[in-house]
Parts: structure tokens; sequence; C-alpha cells
């Protein structure tokens, strides 16, 4: 018998296993967390998170749906960068946005820690909302590699 685990924990914090989720490390291999405590690990929901977008309060939620996001920090313009080649290159869409930029502004100063991320870090969130890839800083990996991101997760190597 498996331990009794939180409804919520089940419904809303179970974590993909596949090739559109590049994990952060192998340790990442829990079936589901509390969603609270994700903080963007890959294979998990996107966490909810306020934001300002252009003046307008709106959720981290609301940025995905429609096509692939990657989401800077404020200092991850180069992931923005490789991304955006990278999308172009496979003919695939992608919003690429960084906080202090695109009319975009984080209030409560928070959203880093909210997606587990450095100030130099960024997250790849595939269109079901689910975090695809991340990379906690700019040390945690190459600046190319959000382009080889999105090739990897669209089975594209």
């Amino acid at each position: 018998m498996q331990p009794l685990v939180a409804d919520m924990n089940v419904e809303l914090g179970y974590v993909y296993r596949s090739a559109a989720v590049i994990p952060d490390s192998p340790i990442d291999a829990v079936p589901h967390l509390n969603p609270r405590e994700s903080h963007a690990m890959p294979g998990t929901r996107a966490p909810h998170y306020w934001l300002r977008k252009d003046g307008r309060q709106i959720s981290t939620l609301d940025l995905f749906g429609r096509s692939f996001t990657l989401l800077a920090a404020p200092d991850g313009a180069d992931w923005n960068e490789s991304a955006i080649r990278a999308a172009r290159e496979l003919g695939t869409e992608l919003v690429a946005l960084r906080l202090g930029q695109d009319g975009l502004e984080d209030p409560a100063g928070e959203f880093n820690a909210a997606f587990g991320l450095e100030p130099s870090g960024s997250v790849l969130v595939r269109p079901d909302g689910f975090v695809a890839w991340r990379a906690r800083d700019r040390d945690d990996a190459d600046r190319n590699d959000a382009g080889a991101a999105l090739r990897a997760v669209l089975c594209l190597r």
C-alpha cells in the first residue's frame, strides 16, 4: 500500500515524465507533489503568480495556452534570444518574455522564488501550462540551451 496523499497533490501536483520535459536532475522522479511547492520544476504545472502586464494585474497562467512561452528573470535576456532564434528556425510559435521588459512587472518581487530561479534564470512552459525546461541561473546551462530545450521537447534533437 502506498501512503495517503492529499487530493490536491494527486489532482494538480502530478509530475510529467516524457520526452517533452527536460528534468533538472535525476532526483526529480517523484510522481506528484504539493503544487504550491513545485516552484516550476520541469514536468509540473507552471505556478500561478500575480504580475502586472502593461499596467494590468494578470496571473502567470494567463501567459500560457497558445504557444510555448519562455519566461526569463530580469537578467535573463540571453535565454530569450536563444529561444526566439530556435523557434524561428523550427517554424514554431514562441512567446518570449522577460521580467522588467515587455511591459511585464513583478510588483511583489517574488517571481524568482515562485519559479525557483535566480535573477539570470529562465523557464520554458509548454502550451498546456506545464514546465518543459528550466535553467535556474546563467551558470545552470549554456546560453543556447533554451533553443536546444525547445528542439528537445519538440523531439527534434
